[in-house]
């Protein structure tokens, strides 16, 4: 009860926010269009605190997943939705389809999670997120890679703990909630750095029929 009030009051405000800008692109274009570079900055901010209040409350309130047959392509959708995408970033998912035996809503905060994480690993330079979805025997396979930074090789088994953060913005709360969330789902998640740059989340969720 505790969190969900704190979480209301946070959240007010920044859909305040949220709603004047939108009121001002609307009614003050050419205002907008002059101070671009000011506007994205807000927008980006306010973004970054509905995540981060998404986080805390992830990791604070552990609810059991309330799992239904959702189609992966509905959940990539909703999961888009949260994101301004910088100019600098490309998209690409996966044209494959079919059903995921989850909670839509905590698998979505989980895949937003990780879209999250890799806009923060490829910054300003040029860049690509790709999300894939495949149906393999006994589980369901998702993976969001990026060209980014990487984690250093020092640190990824530590990514999943409470608290570790590589970013001076992070709660090092994120990734622990996905995981909590997956394994909730009898799941698992992994991380590893590319070769050629860059780092690729793996989660295996395994179908209804084989729990």
């Amino acid at each position: 009860e505790l969190s969900s009030r704190v979480t209301h009051d946070l959240r007010n405000p920044l859909n305040s926010l949220k709603m004047a800008i939108e009121i001002l692109k609307t009614k003050k274009p050419e205002m907008i269009k002059e101070n671009q570079e000011y506007f994205d900055m807000m927008q980006h901010a306010v973004l970054r605190m509905n995540h981060q209040i998404d986080e805390v409350l992830g990791f604070i309130k552990k609810s059991p997943p309330k799992r239904a047959n959702v189609k992966f392509s509905e959940i990539i959708s909703k999961s888009l939705e949260s994101f301004q995408f910088p100019k600098n970033i490309k998209i690409s998912v996966s044209e494959n389809d079919g059903m995921i035996w989850c909670d839509k809503n905590q698998l979505q905060n989980v895949i937003v999670n990780l879209i999250s994480n890799s806009i923060h690993a490829i910054g300003k330079k040029d860049g690509k997120i790709i999300i894939n979805f495949q149906k393999e025997k006994k589980f369901d396979k998702i993976t969001v890679e990026d060209n980014g930074d990487g984690i250093p090789d020092d640190s990824l088994d530590a990514i999943f703990e409470p608290l570790f953060t590589t970013k001076q913005t992070g709660t090092g709360l994120g990734l622990v909630s996905c995981k909590n969330t997956v394994e909730a789902h009898k799941g698992e998640i992994s991380a590893k750095n590319l070769p050629t740059g860059g780092v690729i989340f793996t989660i295996l969720l395994p179908k209804a029929d084989v729990e």
